[in-house]
């Protein structure tokens, strides 16, 4: 699934859901990668690609994009490689992970989309994600979902 859909900067909107059977895919970097006029992406369907070890620049360039929620991303647990994740993502007004355990992060700058947008966790996890590896980069911007309005 590496570069799958990279560059694909005229497409509005997509679904994922005939990928979800891709279970032994091990490499997801790119997948969206500049993919500039999605304003959404339902991540839902790759919830099951348990084997993917690299997410490089997953949704890198997205710069459509209004919001996001990673937590389908939450059972890639072999996950070893994923900066640059969601970078120049400018846009996004917020950012949903809701598992109770953050998945990896490679580098400080996993996450770094070009705001200090908030990201939503569950509220019994907030200083969990706070002060995990690289997650901690981000801690004064992780707060607990019952504030999203």
């Amino acid at each position: 699934a590496n570069s799958l859909l990279y560059n694909c900067y005229g497409l509005t909107s997509v679904n994922l859901t005939p990928l979800a059977g891709w279970t032994n895919v091990t490499n997801a970097s790119y997948l969206l990668y500049n993919c500039s006029k999605l304003t959404s992406v339902d991540l839902t369907p790759l919830a099951g690609w348990v084997n993917v070890t690299r997410a490089n620049s997953l949704l890198a360039s997205c710069s459509g994009l209004i919001s996001v929620d990673l937590t389908p991303l939450a059972g890639w647990v072999k996950m070893t490689s994923n900066p640059s994740l969601i970078s120049l993502c400018r846009n996004l007004a917020f950012i949903f992970i809701l598992a109770n355990t953050p998945f990896t992060l490679s580098s400080s700058t996993s996450l770094s989309n070009g705001n200090d947008c908030p990201i939503y966790v569950p509220d019994s996890a907030v200083e969990t994600y706070k002060t995990a590896t690289n997650w901690s980069a981000y801690s004064s911007r992780i707060k607990p979902i019952s504030e999203k309005q």
